[in-house]
């Protein structure tokens, strides 16, 4: 495993003197520091993305000294990308399922592309599916550690992409189909029916979706 990882970090950061921000809104989320006559921010900048993505390229071109820098923001991302597919699929479908998931991250050329940009969907991407990894793990168990972490890696979705919503709704669908297997599986009356849906794993979604959405 430790060779798939070597191998995604060095796809990602292969060439780095031929990365550069090429897209508007790369530039749009690596203005905050160039912006002096508009507050330090992108006029609108709302419009284009929530505020922790624009602030993570704002720290990066702090440390790296060019608007460039805001490209470490993903390739760090993308980079953890990969054991994090690892340990997810690892964990729901067994260590075979696990190494080969790993190795469609780490060689994927789509996402090295955009690890290899300024734009918000490789970090989105890595938030979201925590998220639906913990949500799914903290309504299984009950864990109110394990749905409070599941409701911060959400809010941190939804903070880096305003579609980052879907770390609530995707629980939710797993919850329901699950839900409609059960109901088909059991036998009996309607009543015998709708006991057999499992309404504690809908209460602990409601809880992990009020924490998420508070935050």
């Amino acid at each position: 495993m430790a060779v798939i990882c070597l191998v995604g970090v060095g796809l990602r950061f292969y060439r780095l003197d031929h990365l550069a921000l090429e897209h508007f809104d790369e530039g749009v989320y690596a203005a905050n520091l160039y912006a002096d006559l508009d507050d330090y921010r992108y006029p609108q900048r709302h419009l284009y993305a929530p505020p922790l993505f624009p602030l993570l390229c704002e720290l990066a071109i702090g440390l790296g000294g060019t608007p460039d820098s805001a490209i470490w923001v993903n390739l760090l991302f993308g980079s953890l990308m990969v054991p994090l597919v690892w340990f997810v699929s690892r964990d729901s479908f067994g260590t075979v399922a696990g190494i080969v998931a790993a190795t469609l991250c780490a060689t994927s050329d789509y996402h090295i592309f955009f690890s290899r940009s300024a734009l918000t969907d490789v970090s989105l991407g890595f938030w979201l599916l925590l998220a639906v990894w913990l949500a799914g793990r903290g309504m299984r168990s009950g864990c109110g550690l394990t749905l409070g972490a599941a409701a911060i890696a959400a809010a941190l979705a939804w903070w880096t992409k305003y579609n980052g919503w879907l770390a609530l709704a995707i629980p939710l669908g797993g919850w329901g189909l699950l839900a409609m297997v059960s109901v088909v599986q059991q036998t009996g009356s309607v009543r015998a029916r709708l006991a057999g849906i499992d309404r504690e794993g809908l209460l602990r979604w409601v809880q992990y979706a009020v924490v998420a959405a508070l935050l």
